[in-house]
């Protein structure tokens, strides 16, 4: 049976468990387990998402709900600028910050994205950023990781059924393939990002 689905993966997972329906009310959790651990480890180019922060009279911004990690963020205005990522520490060393400054560097800090030096009134930031899996559920049937490699999901999702029943070797076996399939979406994710990249050298070159 091809797994296309929200409903095919379920009906798969209780297939290849193949205890009858008495686990049917837990395969909801065994998707849910797989993608937090997707959205720990993966990091590809379907993930990345792009939004418009705008930081408050104390350089402030609430970060998107799905946020999962910063891959730019560049101020926008005069001049554009790509903010440098800086520690709390970093940015505590630069109080009292300069309200008419020009923010240079970004902190993130639990849901809060934050400018350093903090500017005058309001300012805009174009943030680009790795997004969470949107989940499966009886509304969102699939999503890009379902549809582009089905057998992550399986296999990571049995992987934790496994676990529920206490199956330890047979979780381990799962789990050890679902990390070789995500082993070689990461390749396939490189390549296609960098196969055609030139080399960029730093500095004069003779």
């Amino acid at each position: 049976m091809a797994i296309t689905s929200y409903d095919t993966l379920k009906t798969a997972l209780t297939n290849y468990i193949d205890r009858g329906s008495d686990l049917d009310t837990y395969r909801d959790d065994w998707i849910d387990f797989a993608e937090a651990y997707f959205n720990r480890t993966l990091r590809t180019l379907d993930m990345q998402e792009e939004s418009s922060l705008t930081t408050d009279a104390n350089g402030n911004a609430t970060l998107p709900t799905d946020f999962l990690g910063v891959i730019s963020a560049r101020r926008i205005g005069s001049p554009n600028i790509e903010l440098q990522p800086i520690s709390m520490r970093g940015e505590n060393k630069l109080s009292p910050f300069d309200t008419a400054g020009v923010a240079r560097f970004y902190s993130v800090s639990g849901t809060t994205f934050r400018v350093t030096p903090i500017e005058q009134g309001t300012g805009l930031v174009t943030l680009t950023y790795y997004e969470k899996i949107v989940p499966l559920d009886d509304t969102n049937t699939s999503n890009w990781l379902l549809a582009l490699a089905p057998d992550i999901y399986f296999y990571r999702a049995l992987a934790e059924g496994f676990v529920f029943i206490r199956d330890f070797e047979k979780a381990a076996a799962y789990k050890a393939h679902a990390d070789e399939l995500i082993t070689e979406l990461k390749a396939l994710d490189e390549q296609s990002r960098y196969h055609s990249a030139g080399i960029v050298y730093n500095g004069q070159v003779d």
